[in-house]
């Protein structure tokens, strides 16, 4: 066999080498990944906050007008920001948000993209028309995607069909004419603040989103349209007013357990069923009742007796096997660290060796000994 050959065979030892003793230091990276997996998970949550909005400005003031002569009334946790001037432009109700109903996503980027926010029960009844009007507006709330908002609320009203409802009276107000339910009737954008643990939204451009089928000439009204007896749409005075939401969060994380820390690693639970299950303490009672046959009880139970003491030196054993595999375990991953970082340096010698990069050196080697007359 020639030097080349040889040196050819030990590159490919030494290759094969390392590539062998990575494959086997592998396992400890999916170790590795099993204790990434138990990090914390953290999610915001919505702890309170406060949600304001004055509906529709040109509702409030046709109500409390000279033709619907009505004002309204509030139950439950709303406010009035102004009660003493309810047709300002700025005027708001102002709600509290329930926390048990709201929910919030935001990316890793620290973006909201997505909430449900709802606020604690509440009503705001409207009356006019000497009783023939009455609309209640329930609980608002608000289902944001990115900056897409939706604003809707919870609804009771009356509709007799076919009649328009200003000619209404307070006798059609019958279980068989009440409607209730919730749901969204406006479109708006949304622009979010995060500000740490406060969160901010102002939704503007809000308009009205008639429900499929309401039809105010025929005097059709579909479910929520009921709030405003159908009469608003996208031709005809849509806007409504802004809403305008403040969020205190809180950050919960939880940490997931581990699968694999669940398997019992050291401690096997078959070897304790004797010591608890099994009444050992009880069978060496017959013998001792018995006075007349001491010989008896020394010879004959001793067996039984040693059945616990048997199974508590196997887990002696296996633990300390175990502990013995642990150890060679991470011995053998730091040897096999060791010869995969020799086989880097077999590779690299053999691929400059290949290069000739090691005869040149030794040529100059050769040559200044015999410039010196050393050689």
């Amino acid at each position: 066999m020639t030097v080349k050959s040889t040196r050819t065979t030990f590159g490919a030892s030494v290759i094969a080498l390392a590539l062998g003793g990575t494959a086997l230091v592998v396992p400890t990276a999916g170790a590795q990944n099993a204790e990434e997996s138990t990090a914390p998970q953290c999610e915001t949550v919505v702890t309170g906050g406060t949600f304001n909005w004055g509906l529709k400005e040109s509702f409030r003031s046709y109500i409390q007008g000279p033709i619907a002569r009505g004002g309204w009334a509030t139950k439950g946790d709303v406010k009035e920001s102004d009660p003493e001037n309810p047709k300002a432009k700025d005027f708001q109700f102002q709600y509290e948000i329930d926390p048990a109903k709201s929910t919030i996503e935001i990316d890793d980027e620290g973006n909201v993209t997505s909430a449900d926010l709802h606020t604690k029960d509440s009503e705001v009844i409207f009356e006019g028309h000497h009783g023939a009007l009455y609309s209640n507006f329930q609980s608002p709330y608000v289902e944001v995607t990115g900056n897409d908002v939706q604003g809707g609320a919870g609804y009771e009203g009356y509709y007799v069909e076919g009649k328009p409802m200003t000619q209404y009276t307070p006798e059609d107000r019958t279980d068989e004419n009440k409607r209730t339910g919730a749901d969204v009737f406006s479109k708006g954008d949304g622009e979010w603040q995060v500000n740490g643990d406060t969160i901010t939204l102002d939704a503007t451009n809000m308009t009205y989103v008639p429900k499929p089928g309401t039809d105010p000439d025929k005097s059709i009204v579909e479910g929520v349209d009921i709030l405003f007896m159908g009469i608003y749409s996208a031709e005809y005075k849509p806007e409504l007013d802004d809403i305008n939401i403040s969020l205190t969060t809180e950050e919960k994380c939880v940490t997931p357990e581990s699968t694999t820390s669940e398997e019992p690693t050291s401690e096997d639970p078959t070897s304790e069923e004797p010591t608890s299950e099994e009444p050992t303490s009880e069978k060496p009672a017959k013998p001792t009742a018995s006075t007349s046959k001491p010989a008896e009880t020394t010879s004959a139970e001793p067996t039984k007796t040693e059945a616990p003491d048997e199974d508590e030196e196997q887990n002696k054993d296996e633990e300390q096997g175990s502990s013995l595999m642990t150890k060679f375990g991470s011995v053998w991953n730091y040897v096999l660290g060791g010869l995969g970082i020799l086989g880097m340096f077999g590779i690299i010698g053999h691929a400059l060796n290949v290069a000739g990069v090691f005869g040149g050196i030794q040529k100059q080697f050769n040559k200044f000994l015999r410039q010196f007359n050393l050689r």
